[in-house]
């Protein structure tokens, strides 16, 4: 399979299971759009016409954005209206990658994920990639709306009615109570109530130090540094279970602002994302290193 086939049917397949989750709808489009990125690599470099600044341009630096478009559109016929859609994912793509709320929804990336397989010579993979996701796909949780929800990705897509907006807010919205509330009982009974229980078990027994035997100095504490989330804006984002976004999320929201203690864990993902392990509220979980700002 070559690379813009497995970057193309990576991004359907999480746009297939994204169920309007930000997060996800975030990843599948970079897969998507980067694997239109090496479409047009592909097709320039297989030029005869290709000149060797332009060659070299594009097996050396990789280059992408604004400015393989222009090579793309030197030897090629993509309209100005093809190049102002390219130009808005790659928008979208760019805010993602820095951290930013993604807020691109199921329909907007069905409608871009058409148009890319077009462009790549792919028409009917995504349908096909659905298709088999819902039957053979390892991993995938099914639920009793699976097939109205393929239908509706399939079909003509259409701005999801404000009701189940409604719903999907308010059950945003009660999940962070919930867990603010849970939070908040903790830290309640962690100043007030632990010294009391402590007091009802009794003293602690003193320990006598065995006579003639040198104690080792205590090991000298590692500083506990902190950092607190920030480019999310308004909405509401989750830990990861696994550094990337196509992983399971933890039950505790992460709001803009909010302090987490960092821990000792750094990776990169495939895409280049970096992510930090952090704690919050009891739970331990991965988030991009780009939303989060250490305490001075």
């Amino acid at each position: 399979m070559s690379e813009v086939d497995t970057k193309l049917k990576r991004g359907f397949q999480i746009i297939g299971r994204a169920r309007n989750d930000p997060d996800l709808l975030g990843a599948g489009l970079l897969s998507i759009h980067r694997a239109l990125e090496a479409h047009f690599r592909t097709v320039l470099l297989a030029r005869p016409d290709l000149n060797a600044a332009d060659r070299q341009l594009l097996t050396e630096e990789k280059v992408s954005g604004p400015a393989l478009l222009n090579v793309v559109e030197a030897y090629t016929n993509l309209s100005r209206e093809h190049r102002k859609i390219i130009e808005g994912a790659s928008k979208y793509c760019q805010n993602f990658a820095e951290g930013k709320p993604f807020n691109g929804t199921n329909n907007d990336m069905v409608r871009y994920g058409r148009f890319v397989e077009a462009l790549c010579g792919r028409k009917g993979l995504f349908a096909q990639t659905l298709i088999e996701q819902r039957t053979t796909g390892p991993g995938i949780t099914r639920h009793d709306d699976d097939a109205s929800e393929l239908t509706a990705l399939l079909g003509d897509e259409q701005k999801q009615p404000s009701r189940a907006r409604t719903i999907l807010t308010r059950g945003a919205i009660l999940l962070a109570f919930i867990a603010i509330i849970a939070w908040g009982g903790w830290f309640t009974f962690e100043q007030f109530g632990a010294p009391r229980v402590l007091e009802a078990l009794g003293a602690v027994p003193t320990v006598t130090p065995i006579a003639d035997t040198a104690m080792p100095p205590p090991p000298t504490p590692i500083p506990t540094e902190y950092a607190r989330v920030i480019r999310l804006g308004d909405a509401i984002g989750w830990l990861h279970s696994e550094p990337n976004f196509t992983s399971g999320t933890l039950p505790i929201p992460i709001v803009e602002g909010v302090r987490v203690t960092m821990l000792d864990g750094e990776q990169t993902d495939e895409d280049g994302m970096e992510w930090h392990y952090v704690g919050l509220g009891g739970y331990e979980g991965w988030i991009p290193t780009t939303n989060l700002e250490r305490d001075q």
